[in-house]
């Protein structure tokens, strides 16, 4: 029985599972262009804020404006998840 060798594979090059043979793909837009995650980041980071905020706001017992501000951060990653599905979806 042949021993199985693990062969370099050059960045951007898949194998098939059964076969071992190459599979090129095409890189996404994010591979190419480390701009395009600027905006994703960004909304992660205003989310976290939000969230921080809402934290400290509930220890000075501003309940009302603390669930606000978690309000805001859900409907703020929701919306950030949904562009990154569309931006994946149009990536192909």
């Amino acid at each position: 029985m042949g021993h199985l060798r693990s062969l370099p594979v050059p960045l951007g090059v898949q194998t098939h599972l059964l076969t071992g043979q190459a599979i090129r793909r095409r890189p996404s837009s994010a591979e190419t262009d480390p701009t395009v995650k600027l905006l994703p980041t960004a909304l992660a980071v205003v989310a976290i804020a939000l969230m921080v905020t809402a934290l400290v706001l509930m220890t000075v017992e501003d309940l009302f404006v603390a669930g606000l501000c978690f309000l805001c951060a859900s409907v703020l990653l929701y919306f950030r998840e949904q562009r990154l599905r569309a931006d994946t979806a149009e990536d192909g």
